[in-house]
Order: C-alpha cells, then structure tokens, then sequence
C-alpha cells in the first residue's frame, strides 16, 4: 500500500491505471494488461494470468471498471472506513490538501508532492494512509 501511496503521491492528475491500483489494493481484485485500461476483475488464480481468458466472456461478469478514484472527490471519498470520524479536503497556497482524523484520534494528512496533485488525489492519500495506519493494506 505504500509503494501506491507513493505513486500517488508523486502524481500529478488521475488516471485509470492509479484508479485500477487503488481499486486493486482495497479489494483483492486484479488487474491485466489485456483488459482496458481503469478495469479489474476477481482474482481466479491462473486463469486470470492468461490474456486470452482476461479478455472472456466467461469472466466477463467478473470483471469491471473501477471507480474514478483519483479524479472524482465522490469516489475519493467511498475509501473512507467507518473508522474515520471526520475530515477535510481543501486548497491552500502550496496546493490541495486532505485532513483524516480516526476514531483513535489519529490524524492524517494526504499532501501530494510540493505542487503536484488535486483535490481527488489528495482524499486518496489520505483515505489510503488511514486504511494502512488501521491495518488495512
């Protein structure tokens, strides 16, 4: 999870393939180089190694597009766990941030690289932290 955290921290706009990682790592699902680009699908052991099967019908009801996490606050959001008590997302003068405070009143704060990021990858950041802080990833 911190290596994603990382990732995230360092980008600069969303995208699909960080939306899919996201998705991935809270879970379980996987991701395939031979799915379009943002989709994940239940993890089936070897069969979802192979290309041809990633791309089939018979794991088609099994696979899907993951949320627009890192460009939609809304999607950002839904990463909260019922543990986070309360936050805030916000732009200061050094760029977006993300404020997480846990139930254990553990507080987190998402900032992306100085100058990089946005308000959805921020809430990422944050919720991502929260969820590896709680054990979770």
């Amino acid at each position: 999870m911190q290596d994603l955290i990382e990732r995230l921290q360092a980008a600069t706009e969303g995208s699909r393939e960080l939306d899919a990682e996201i998705h991935c790592a809270i879970t379980g699902r996987i991701t395939h180089s031979a799915m379009p680009k943002g989709f994940t699908m239940v993890d089936q052991g070897d069969m979802a190694k192979n290309s041809r099967a990633a791309r089939s019908e018979f794991i088609h009801k099994n696979r899907g597009p993951a949320p627009h996490y890192s460009t939609s606050l809304d999607a950002a959001v839904s990463l909260a766990t019922d543990r986070v008590v309360s936050w805030s997302i916000g732009d200061s003068p050094g760029g977006p941030t993300a404020w997480v405070l846990l139930d254990d009143g553990t507080e987190i704060n998402g900032f992306p690289d100085l100058g990089k990021g946005t308000p959805a990858i921020c809430a990422c950041i944050a919720f991502l932290q929260a969820r590896h802080t709680q054990g979770e990833g």
